[in-house]
């Protein structure tokens, strides 16, 4: 996720949904020459409920790609991406339903918003 639509997931879904039973998993993947492990600030993303994984060879990004169908592809390899599960979701070989999915993050918050106020309704 690039430091943009980390900032915009901290403020507007983890703080806005603060009493929400709301679990986030942040894959960090290098996809640009500067995305450095130890270069990478988990601090933007710094909500408890709020797991983060470092993937160097970017497998999961690859996985998500080949195996979430219900989502527009988003490239050879999802990365700053988003995925949203309600709380029903199932884990067999994928998981599912998708709510909503999108890709650059910020460019895609809109409608990451919409979902997730379907899911929790309006905090504001």
């Amino acid at each position: 996720m690039c430091v943009q639509g980390a900032r915009w997931a901290q403020s507007e879904v983890m703080d806005k949904y603060a009493g929400e039973d709301l679990k986030a998993d942040v894959v960090w993947m290098p996809m640009l020459a500067s995305d450095v492990r130890d270069k990478w600030k988990a601090s933007l993303l710094d909500d408890p409920r709020m797991t983060h994984y470092w993937n160097g060879n970017q497998t999961v990004g690859r996985w998500f790609t080949e195996n979430v169908k219900s989502c527009d592809s988003l490239g050879p390899v999802a990365w700053d991406a988003y995925y949203l599960f309600d709380k029903d979701a199932t884990w067999e070989d994928a998981p599912s339903p998708v709510v909503a999915c999108g890709t650059p993050v910020y460019k895609a918050a809109n409608a990451l918003a919409e979902a997730l106020e379907k899911i929790f309704g309006s905090e504001d």
